[in-house]
């Protein structure tokens, strides 16, 4: 049974609110999916529900963004590689009795890089190579991520910057 119809994220009852905010300062040497392993009342399998930093700085404290829960694939960056960008898919919520305007899931998540493009999603993990693909000067590129969720829906804002 799905939670009583509410106002969007913020009260939705008894689900809570919370947020998780990450800058993109550090140089990063490995990104990692998590991923729903079981099918709940509120999501599916495979469906993106963090993700995980970790620098060699700080290999015992990664980065979380988003909620904790099965890992997915985890990729290594290379000393060259940059994050430039993130892009996310969304699905309407499983709990059919919440139906409000802009209450979303992630479904799949792609990092761009320098380099190439990791993607993670409820059908596969993909790893594609951009030939050629240099970071210029002056490009504008992610400088913050922002992930709001509770057990029924996300919502990711992104922040740019040179």
């Amino acid at each position: 049974m799905c939670a009583p119809q509410e106002t969007i994220l913020d009260s939705i009852k008894n689900h809570g609110i919370q947020r998780s905010h990450l800058l993109l300062l550090k140089r990063y040497h490995s990104v990692q999916a998590l991923v729903t392993s079981v099918t709940s009342k509120y999501r599916g399998v495979g469906q993106v529900i963090g993700l995980v930093f970790r620098s060699e700085a700080h290999e015992r404290h990664p980065d979380l963004l988003g909620q904790w829960g099965g890992t997915g694939e985890a990729y290594e960056l290379g000393a060259d590689e940059q994050i430039l960008d993130l892009e996310f898919t969304t699905i309407k919520s499983r709990c059919k009795r919440i139906v409000r305007p802009g209450l979303s899931q992630v479904e799949s998540l792609t990092i761009l890089t320098n380099l190439r493009r990791i993607r993670w999603g409820p059908s596969t993990s993909l790893l594609d190579k951009q030939e050629g693909k240099g970071l210029k000067k002056g490009t504008i590129r992610i400088r913050e991520i922002f992930w709001h969720f509770n057990a029924i829906s996300d919502k990711i804002q992104l922040k740019y910057g040179e």
